[in-house]
């Protein structure tokens, strides 16, 4: 049976562990549906539940746009509170916590299909958003701590694979829904298969949550190895880490590997609870300076994943195309190939995340997005007098379909793997939490402005983020490639006392600072490492490293890159 676990461990175990991803990837498929569904049949919403009086069938009115902004950001807004509620569920297990998602996806999507009014379908999407938020926390964890090292990225990146599955899928069911509500000659005159449509496609995501949650159940009913090492079952970890570990069928030298990998576990373990630092809360890790320095890059790396405007390229594709100048269905034919593509690119990471590292993937998406959206930009600034009528209208689809091309192959996928490779156990549950809570918030303000805001800014903005990350990623962020998940390299060197000792060492080291006007070159060499800056991190003077030597914060984020 593929969730056995008892005995000795079977090999090869790959599919094995293939199927403990793909299950764990439901909330991935959850977190692109969901994010897509509203695009293609909200406007079918609109008509039928007349929200621009009882005989229109226009859906362009002032209600019918402040509504479907609400429904839209609810989804986010949701999510926002469910990226925190995850990371504190985190500690009470993964696997746990994936199930409680499913759940929260089950309620919200039938709720959603039998919504009669706005509220109610204003609430259960908000219920959705928390179990989006809640996978998107979970889901990147739970594959991390289930997936050998040297495999991690590969298999961490069937999450964007499913989401980008997930997108796609919302927007071919659209496909089948008219859009366009001058078909009928009224509300009441529309078919039955057109007026259920939209039921059907809010209540379908209940359905791989169903599966999901029975697969959690029934076939894999354990958690990870860390966290049962955390709880003390050591034993009952040791059989997961042989079947992750057995894939080539040498079980011996795998087995001893498993065996040596729960070692590891166990001795990091026993580290942080001997120096009190099992679970260490957000406030706290934030007035710690090593851990202060990881956070802000995994919140400003979030931040601008969405900040670049890949989510309003997704979940407004319809709008921006249709501002372009195409019609309603050749726009939805648009977004469907945008999707398709995005899901076929995507597949070409699983390979490169690992081999290629995940740095160098993020300086050429980046860049690359920078590229693919900055012509469009300059050219609307301009206006439509410096080019032709047939580039005004096709400059900004191809500046889309090229910033997709980039984000699929690196800020995407890379995102998530990577903010589960810098945090260390004792504060990854709240940090992963509040940079997907950042990640979504910057969200909400990017989808909600490009309800609003005309191409021109669209383009403006994405393309300017895009250049503030790529120039973010090239001085800040190391490479995690190929290390362990318990050895951020962003703690390299960082000393082993507690939060609340190291505080108070450094908090003392600046009191004896303050006091002394000049500090010979000689003696500073000699002293331990100095908080620096607005942040009090301390970090060696080093050009960005791909070996893992920490860089110092510039000023832009309030540290000193000059002398403590």
């Amino acid at each position: 049976m593929p969730g056995s676990l008892k005995g000795e461990a079977t090999a090869p175990s790959k599919w094995w562990l293939l199927q403990v991803v793909a299950n764990a990837t439901f909330g991935s498929f959850q977190f692109g549906y969901n994010l897509a569904v509203l695009n293609t049949c909200l406007k079918m919403v609109v008509l039928l539940m007349r929200w621009c009086g009882e005989d229109q069938l226009t859906t362009e009115c002032d209600a019918a746009r402040n509504r479907d902004g609400a429904i839209t950001v609810g989804v986010f807004v949701g999510a926002a509170v469910g990226c925190l509620l995850g990371g504190k569920w985190m500690h009470r297990g993964r696997r746990r916590t994936l199930m409680m998602a499913h759940l929260l996806f089950i309620v919200g999507s039938l709720l959603s299909a039998a919504s009669v009014d706005f509220v109610m379908l204003l609430v259960s999407r908000v219920i959705v958003g928390v179990g989006v938020g809640v996978a998107t926390v979970a889901v990147p964890m739970y594959i991390s701590e289930v997936t050998p090292a040297e495999k991690r990225g590969a298999y961490g990146t069937m999450n964007q694979l499913l989401i980008t599955v997930g997108i796609m899928v919302a927007i071919v069911l659209g496909n089948v829904q008219r859009n366009d509500p001058q078909h009928w000659p009224s509300p009441d005159t529309v078919p039955t298969r057109e007026a259920i449509w939209w039921r059907f496609m809010l209540g379908f995501s209940a359905l791989p949550s169903i599966v999901s949650l029975s697969l959690f159940l029934f076939v894999f009913p354990f958690e990870t190895p860390h966290f049962l090492v955390e709880e003390g079952k050591a034993d009952q970890a040791l059989p997961i880490l042989e079947r992750m570990y057995c894939t080539s069928g040498e079980t011996d030298a795998e087995a001893q590997t498993a065996q040596a990998k729960l070692d590891d576990i166990q001795r990091n373990v026993q580290e942080r609870r001997a120096s009190e630092k099992r679970t260490v809360g957000l406030f706290k890790a934030f007035r710690d300076p090593w851990y202060r320095y990881v956070l802000l890059v995994g919140w400003v790396l979030s931040a601008f994943q969405q900040l670049s405007g890949m989510n309003a390229f997704i979940a407004a594709s319809n709008h921006i195309f249709e501002q372009a100048g195409f019609t309603g269905g050749r726009a939805t034919l648009l977004s469907t190939c945008m999707g398709v593509m995005n899901v076929i690119l995507t597949l070409v990471t699983v390979k490169a995340i690992d081999w290629a590292g995940r740095r160098k993937l993020m300086l050429i998406g980046t860049l690359g997005q920078f590229v693919a959206t900055a012509p469009t930009a300059v050219v609307l600034l301009i206006g439509s007098g410096a080019v032709s009528e047939g580039v005004m209208i096709w400059l900004p689809v191809a500046s889309v379909f090229g910033y997709v091309v980039f984000f699929a192959i690196a800020y995407g996928p890379v995102l998530w793997v990577y903010l589960n490779e810098i945090y260390p156990v004792e504060i990854k549950g709240p940090a992963v939490g509040s940079a997907s809570a950042l990640n979504w918030v910057a969200c909400i303000a990017v989808v909600f402005l490009t309800k609003v805001l005309n191409n021109t800014l669209i383009f403006s903005i994405s393309s300017c983020c895009s250049l503030f990350a790529c120039v973010f990623v090239f001085v800040f962020m190391l490479e995690t490639s190929g290390v362990s998940i318990d050895e951020s390299p962003y703690l390299k060197g960082r000393p082993s006392d507690s939060t609340a000792a190291s505080k108070a060492k450094i908090d003392s080291l600046s009191a004896k600072q303050s006091t002394a006007k000049n500090i010979p070159a000689s003696d500073g060499d000699s002293m331990p490492a100095q908080p620096c800056g607005g942040l009090g991190i301390a970090h060696p003077d080093s050009a960005s490293s791909r070996e893992g030597d920490l860089v110092v914060l510039s000023s832009s984020v309030g540290v000193s890159t000059g002398d403590c």
